[in-house]
């Protein structure tokens, strides 16, 4: 008695029985019961999703004794042959083995006779996208108007090769992707039909290996279930498939982090011993970064265990988003690498000793905003903040040499939150400008005598409203003065000289002149 595989055993037979396809299967079964069937369909996905399964159920449907019916009695002559593909109205051809012209024409040739006993003669061709540009070219007068008792059903992991020309000729359905969830549900149902029991976990990392598909899940259980003399445990799955152990990266990560060379090369020893394959180990780290990198971002995933969360929890602030970003896209380059090499082992030991080396970086973005700042004085408040308890004189003479590289700025602050206590008084100050702030003292400069404004600052207390936003801003107690235009122009030539030569020698200018290969420039003359 010859064995029969899981994945055929347990194939659907219903609609209703489809893992993760509602949204086609709903689809299909009210075309059947509006009689509004397509002559033409394109099943689309990644493999093991269920497009021939689906293919066949529909043609039983259609062609089923008691139908067009939604739920085909399975039990039919008719039935009974689409199941064992040997029926002669449903014709399944493989496009990768006929896929030239004169295949093609032999099809077109047989769509002219009617069905023998079926309502409709349905050609289901697997991997059409196989098929050539001419294969494809004859087939597009007959798919377009094919006689009324024809249907195809095309069957593709490929669509973006198939020609817009057939595309727009078929009626499309896109199979997912099935979730880690879906295929666990469903083996452990097999498992329970063929009373072998199988652990939780040893499921779940079946599932999470089949990588969606269906089809490689029950493979893989089938082959555990002829491997296992009892309970098939997560160790069982491992040995059988060579899956790394989790704790194997949770080391792994721990040791680049903690720059433990020595540690490194032994994991990589133990990797080798084990016989793991290389590229898989890379392949299966780079899932367990990524799983890092989702929950540093407040990500849910839903396909680990309680346990299992702890333990990436734990490890969450390991590296930053950016750097994770970054060992990912080695890693992804690695693997390329590994492919073409005879010494994928030193390549692996190379790359994984260049992390443990590898420094955060801080993005361009970032360091511009931090000469931004630095402008404003507010790099050097962040330096003594992180070092609290710790100031020195000459960090305040920092701070007063950059507040006068930004009067404008604070010029401009001034007057906005003047006009919002005082508005006569903002609409004088601005046909004002300043000319320096230094030593607690804030220059103004003014045309001439004014005796209104004279009148704002001394008897309506404008300066004083003025010395107190100028505190507010600064956190220092200012005086302000207010002198005439020649005067103020002396003033302002000799501030701008003492600048000038402040900036050439203050060591944080120097430094960031050496960072970024710049020179202090003359203002431009109006």
């Amino acid at each position: 008695m010859s064995y029969l595989v899981i994945a055929r055993k347990y194939r659907p037979k219903y609609f209703s029985e489809i893992v993760g396809q509602e949204h086609i299967t709903k689809t299909l079964i009210n075309a059947i019961n509006d009689y509004r069937v397509a002559h033409a369909y394109l099943f689309s996905g990644p493999r093991g999703v269920g497009k021939t399964t689906t293919a066949r159920i529909l043609s039983k449907s259609l062609n089923c004794q008691k139908g067009p019916t939604a739920l085909p009695c399975n039990t039919c002559s008719n039935c009974r042959e689409i199941d064992d593909s040997i029926n002669l109205d449903v014709l399944e051809i493989d496009g990768a083995s006929n896929r030239g012209i004169e295949e093609i024409r032999t099809l077109q040739e047989n769509t002219r006779y009617a069905p023998g006993r079926g309502n409709y003669k349905i050609y289901i061709i697997d991997e059409v996208h196989m098929l050539t540009k001419h294969a494809f070219n004859a087939l597009l007068k007959t798919l377009e108007e094919p006689p009324k008792h024809v249907i195809f059903i095309f069957a593709t992991t490929e669509p973006h090769k198939v020609p817009m020309t057939v595309l727009s000729r078929c009626q499309r359905f896109n199979f997912r992707r099935l979730t880690v969830s879906e295929i666990e549900g469903k083996l452990k149902e097999i498992s329970e039909k063929e009373k072998i029991p199988v652990e939780d976990l040893a499921v779940k990392l079946i599932a999470r290996q089949a990588d969606g598909s269906l089809r490689d899940g029950e493979s893989m259980l089938d082959q555990l279930f002829t491997y296992s003399d009892g309970k098939i445990t997560v160790n069982d799955v491992r040995q059988m498939f060579g899956f790394v152990e989790e704790e194997i990266y949770f080391s792994l990560t721990d040791s680049i982090k903690g720059k433990d060379e020595k540690k490194i090369l032994k994991i990589i020893d133990t990797v080798f011993d084990k016989g793991y394959d290389m590229e898989e180990f890379v392949s299966g780290y780079i899932k367990h970064l990524r799983k890092l990198f989702l929950l540093k971002n407040d990500v849910e995933i839903s396909d680990l265990s309680s346990e299992e969360l702890s333990k990436y929890i734990e490890r969450e602030n390991t590296f930053s988003s950016f750097l994770l970003l970054q060992i990912l896209n080695r890693l992804s380059v690695l693997i390329r690498k590994m492919k073409n090499s005879a010494i994928t082992r030193i390549l692996l030991e190379i790359e994984l000793l260049t992390l443990s080396r590898l420094e955060d970086t801080v993005q361009i973005k970032e360091l511009i905003q931090r000469l931004e700042k630095m402008k404003e004085g507010a790099f050097i408040s962040s330096i003594q903040e992180e070092n609290t308890g710790y100031e020195s004189n000459y960090e305040t003479e920092m701070v007063s040499e950059i507040r006068d590289t930004s009067l404008e700025t604070l010029w401009k602050e001034l007057v906005e939150k003047v006009s919002k206590k005082r508005r006569p008084l903002a609409a004088i100050l601005y046909n004002f400008h300043p000319i320096s702030f230094e030593n607690g003292l804030f220059t103004i400069n003014i045309k001439e005598p004014n005796s209104f404004l004279q009148a704002q600052l001394d008897q309506n207390g404008g300066r004083k409203l003025i010395e107190e936003i100028l505190a507010s801003i600064t956190g220092k107690k200012i005086k302000v003065e207010f002198v005439e235009e020649n005067s103020g122009s002396e003033e302002k030539k000799k501030t701008t000289k003492s600048k000038k030569e402040a900036l050439k020698d203050n060591d944080m200018v120097k430094k960031v002149q050496e960072i970024l290969k710049a020179k202090i420039l003359k203002p431009n003359k109006a």
